[in-house]
C-alpha cells in the first residue's frame, strides 16, 4: 500500500511539474523575453490557421505552433519548432 501512495504522489508531482513556469532553449540560445527580460514561460501549443483550411473547416489539417508566455508580464512569443525546456 505504501508503494502505491509513494507512487501516486510521484505521479502528482510530475505532472504538476510539467505544467509549472520553465526556462527554455531555442536554437541553442536561452529564451528571455524581449519586453520584461524574463526567463520563466508557460508553455502552450495551438494550431496555426490558414484562411484557406478555415473555410473549408479543415482547420484539423494546419499545423501547430509552440507559444511561450512570460511568467513575469504576460507576452506571448510564438516557436514554429518546439523549444527545449530545459
Amino acid at each position: 500500500m505504501k508503494k502505491l501512495v509513494s507512487g501516486l504522489k510521484a505521479g502528482v508531482k510530475g505532472f504538476s511539474d510539467a505544467f509549472a513556469p520553465g526556462r527554455y532553449l531555442a536554437g541553442a540560445l536561452s529564451v528571455r523575453c524581449p519586453h520584461c527580460e524574463g526567463e520563466l514561460f508557460r508553455e502552450h501549443e495551438a494550431l496555426l490557421n490558414t484562411t484557406g483550411a478555415s473555410l473549408l473547416n479543415l482547420d484539423w489539417l494546419d499545423t501547430s505552433g509552440t507559444a511561450l508566455l512570460c511568467e513575469n508580464c504576460g507576452l506571448i512569443q510564438w516557436y514554429a519548432k518546439k523549444p527545449k525546456r530545459l
